[in-house]
């Protein structure tokens, strides 16, 4: 029986080390491209987050910049904090709300100016989890993720910038809130996850925080489209005589909102079971699955 020399043995042993080598190398690239997706829309989606809070509070440039106090560095960077100067239209239903209210429900209506064109782009990058999920590099379901995704788009570049109406609503604001916190919580806490540390403040926002912001952002999406219908709600009447083709799809999206929200919410509400259930041992392993 042919005996193999130690040479031999080297070279068969090379031959079955390089397919290992390049996959060791595939999955460090990979985990390096998901880390920096992950931290970079995190970074992204918190600039509309801090740029409505400003928004709403006042506190744009015009209102910032000169201030006696502030070092040069944050002057400069508060120069590039846009200005709100634009009017403001009429308020409806002002008698609705208590009068504390009315100023940052004025400023609400304009948000849209402010961030408005930022938000269509940070959203449009969230196409590029389809494709992981497609791939295989995350487990999130693809149907899932393809549908929220294109309900986002839906809204940012064909709702939101067609209609006025949709850009001077306050719940708009309301909205991009929710989204923006949703979302810098879910890539911050995934960035982390990449990277095999998941700190537990941010694992349970990631799990707990969904309580108040999906009530918040998905009927604020409904609503928002709502608003685009030629209906009157005093006294209440829907004016199907004067709908259009584009009506009836923005009204199917309305009734779909409730049904998605519902399934989502559930969804996340197992999942945070699931997660903060069994912590420590088991919470990584199901965590990754949500991505």
């Amino acid at each position: 029986m042919a005996q193999i020399t130690a040479d031999e043995g080297r070279a068969v042993s090379k031959r079955f080390d390089k397919p290992e080598r390049k996959q060791k190398k595939t999955r460090a690239a990979l985990t390096i491209y998901l880390f920096l997706y992950n931290f970079c829309s995190a970074v992204a989606w918190s600039y509309p987050l801090v740029m409505t809070i400003l928004h709403l509070l006042g506190k744009d440039s015009s209102s910032l910049v000169g201030k006696q106090g502030h070092p040069v560095l944050i002057q400069k960077l508060l120069a590039m904090i846009p200005t709100t100067n634009v009017n403001y239209p009429p308020l409806k239903y002002a008698h609705f709300f208590p009068r504390w209210a009315l100023p940052y429900i004025q400023r609400a209506t304009t948000t849209y100016s402010v961030i408005g064109t930022a938000t269509n782009w940070i959203q449009s990058f969230a196409v590029l989890e389809v494709v992981h999920s497609a791939l295989g590099w995350v487990r999130s379901p693809v149907f899932t993720s393809a549908a929220q995704v294109a309900s986002r788009l839906a809204m940012v570049w064909d709702t939101a910038p067609r209609y006025t109406i949709a850009q001077q609503n306050p719940i708009y604001t309301s909205m991009v809130l929710a989204w923006s916190m949703t979302e810098t919580l879910r890539y911050a806490f995934y960035a982390f996850s990449v990277l095999g540390f998941e700190p537990y403040p941010l694992l349970w926002l990631r799990y707990t925080a969904f309580f108040v912001l999906y009530p918040i952002g998905a009927p604020s999406e409904a609503f928002v489209n709502f608003s685009t219908l030629p209906v009157s709600l005093y006294p209440f009447d829907l004016h199907l005589d004067q709908w259009v083709p584009i009506d009836f799809y923005h009204a199917f999206l309305f009734l779909l909102w409730w049904p998605a929200l519902w399934y989502l919410y559930t969804y996340m509400m197992g999942q945070r079971r699931k997660v903060l259930g069994k912590r420590p041992a088991s919470s990584s392993k199901m965590a990754k699955k949500d991505q």
